[in-house]
């Protein structure tokens, strides 16, 4: 899993750089300024997704009520999921 997925990562940002598309280029330099970020996150068993749904959700609430209600109504929304 670490070295051969290394390698095979590697080598697309060698073709990704090379691409016609600008932003492929560009993305795979992003991601090559960041590589050692990038590989802990792949070789990892965490993911952060329960909080960004949570946190996606509780946006979407905020934008359904602005300027209609109160902190007290939106803490029962958040809370209560109404």
């Amino acid at each position: 899993k670490g070295v051969e997925a290394d390698t095979t990562l590697d080598e697309w940002m060698k073709k990704a750089k090379k691409a016609k598309c600008k932003a492929i280029a560009k993305f795979a330099a992003n991601i090559e300024d960041d590589k050692q970020a990038v590989k802990a996150a792949r070789q990892t068993e965490y993911s952060n997704a329960l909080l960004e749904g949570t946190v996606n959700r509780i946006k979407c609430i905020k934008r359904t009520m602005y300027n209609r209600a109160g902190i007290e109504l939106l803490r029962a929304k958040v809370i209560y999921g109404l």
